[in-house]
């Protein structure tokens, strides 16, 4: 009976029925995910140890990243200067003192001081002393920034992979030399070979040459300042909803497009070319004015985008210190 009375609805009907089921499960979805972001990230406050390292990290980097600019600004960042100190006192305060990534930060600070010193750059008094007292507690020792030479940069492209892929570093400093777009072609190229879910390859590369444009996409990028505008090759890194099916796969577009972003990274670098991620999480506004200034289509979703020129002879990178594996590796359950 119930397979007669299914042959009768109208196929329209039955579509519209699926869509309308589909819908409600993928709101499900979604909603789950927002519970779950919600009361897990640090959105809401400073709660955990993580949430906290995570903020220490975040500020200590946007200042290690300022003080490798090809024309650094002297005094800059001081906001983040007084918020790293009371967040590294309220580190030591609660939790254990040793952790790799409250080192980092202090040492960052020191360093901070000393270059403005080393440059007679004077700085408020207030937070002078407040990381001379973090010095003077911790006796950490600065978190220098890595001075290269473009030759020993790429001088480890053909050797080992474990060796390659340590030498990769974001580098925020480009000649004016133009990039030859056949090389950018190249470097994407080598990523048609990442793993995508059942090999359905929903990942683009937009490559933006126009240097009003990338100026135009970067302003709205916003995380680029003291350097985008040395960008010769912009590359924003899309993927296609269109090839997706259910609520299963919502988050899938940012898996394969994140892979992808990495594979093109080592490329780059193989190809001896500096490269820089830029953050592509974007609010709403953001990303409809995103979609405006580089075109890209209501199916796709942002990834990143990669800034990229040629490397000037010498050149300062980021420390950007890395966790020790004991705390990165979780086994059966079980932290080591």
């Amino acid at each position: 009976m119930k397979t007669k009375i299914a042959r009768l609805i109208p196929k329209s009907l039955k579509e519209k029925r699926r869509n309308i089921l589909f819908y409600i499960r993928a709101f499900r979805a979604n909603v789950y995910d927002l519970n779950k972001y919600f009361n897990y990230s640090s959105t809401n406050g400073l709660n955990t140890e993580k949430g906290l390292i995570s903020k220490i990290i975040m500020e200590y980097h946007a200042l290690e990243k300022g003080m490798t600019m090809p024309d650094i600004r002297y005094g800059f960042g001081m906001n983040r200067v007084e918020g790293l100190i009371n967040l590294s006192k309220t580190y030591a305060s609660k939790y254990n003192s040793s952790h790799p990534q409250y080192v980092n930060g202090v040492g960052v600070l020191i360093e901070y001081l000393k270059v403005h010193k080393e440059n007679k750059i004077k700085i408020p008094k207030k937070i002078e002393e407040g990381i001379l007292n973090l010095e003077i507690e911790t006796t950490f020792p600065s978190t220098k920034q890595i001075n290269k030479s473009k030759e020993d940069y790429f001088k480890l492209n053909n050797s080992n992979f474990v060796e390659f892929a340590n030498s990769r570093h974001s580098l925020r400093n480009y000649t004016k030399e133009d990039v030859d777009l056949e090389l950018i072609k190249k470097a994407i190229d080598f990523t048609k070979n990442t793993p995508s879910v059942c090999n359905r390859q929903s990942v683009f590369c937009h490559v933006f040459t126009d240097k009003n444009q990338i100026a135009s996409i970067l302003k709205v990028q916003g995380g680029n300042r003291g350097f985008g505008h040395l960008t010769n090759k912009l590359i924003v890194i899309t993927s296609d909803l269109n090839t997706f099916f259910g609520e299963g796969e919502r988050n899938q577009a940012f898996i394969d497009g994140g892979m992808v972003a990495m594979n093109l990274l080592y490329s780059l670098h193989y190809h001896q070319l500096g490269a820089c991620i830029l953050n592509c999480s974007n609010p709403v506004a953001k990303d409809k004015n995103m979609r405006k200034v580089t075109g890209v289509k209501e199916s796709h979703v942002f990834i990143a985008m990669i800034s990229c020129g040629h490397v000037p002879d010498n050149f300062l990178i980021a420390a950007s210190k890395k966790d020790t594996l004991k705390y990165r590796l979780n086994i059966d359950g079980n932290e080591i």
